[in-house]
């Protein structure tokens, strides 16, 4: 598991309103053996009305099946016996937009 690379993964109910079930999420980082820092998708193209989120077109690099709504203000940490395979890589320009939506999201700019 890279950074930038999208995985399809499983997001336990915590009973909130964080994003579950199975879905597609971009890899941030890989920093112990057992977890992952994730940001999820979703595919309702209505959550793009919310702040911190960015449209991810699908491509034949990044494996998404239909444009998508990477939410990143749903980052977070997962284990990684939640992943099931990966489906693509984030183009590097793209991957660039979210590090600027990051960057606004987490007030480093």
């Amino acid at each position: 598991m890279r950074r930038a690379e999208i995985w399809l993964i499983d997001i336990p109910d915590r009973g909130g309103h964080e994003q579950r079930g199975t879905r597609p999420a971009l890899i941030l980082a890989a920093h112990t053996q057992h977890m992952v820092t994730i940001i999820p998708f979703t595919s309702q193209q209505r959550a793009a009305r919310f702040p911190h989120t960015l449209l991810i077109n699908a491509t034949k690099a990044n494996g998404l099946d239909s444009p998508s709504i990477l939410l990143i203000y749903q980052l977070g940490g997962i284990d990684k016996r939640r992943l099931f395979h990966k489906l693509g890589t984030l183009e590097k320009v793209t991957m660039s937009a979210v590090e600027g939506g990051l960057k606004k999201y987490l007030h480093l700019s």
